[in-house]
């Protein structure tokens, strides 16, 4: 039998006497996690236009590590922080007119 007068039930957050457990699938925005691989597949707007100039800066967007640029064509550009052949950091890059050139070895 269910009870049905709902006036002498307690449901305020803090007379639970259980937490609820995170969600690793829904909650972790991290590569390779569920949540994260879905949320890949679509755009997302990570920076104004008026805080992007041609001095890279550096954003984390989804648990990745990002730098954010405008070449000296006018073109907004989205590459991974650390560069593929000695993983200098990209932030200190030198923007050209179309990308990014990196600073240890160009």
């Amino acid at each position: 039998m269910v009870n049905r007068n709902f006036k002498d039930q307690d449901f305020r957050g803090y007379k639970q006497s259980t937490v609820p457990k995170i969600d690793e699938g829904l909650s972790r925005t991290d590569y390779k996690t569920p949540c994260g691989e879905y949320l890949r597949r679509y755009w997302h707007p990570v920076a104004l236009t008026s805080e992007i100039s041609e001095i890279p800066k550096e954003i984390r967007i989804l648990g990745e590590d990002l730098v954010i640029f405008k070449t000296t064509k006018g073109n907004i550009g989205l590459v991974h922080k650390a560069c593929l052949h000695r993983r200098a950091s990209m932030v200190y890059g030198k923007t050209e007119d179309k990308g990014i050139r990196c600073c240890y070895h160009g």
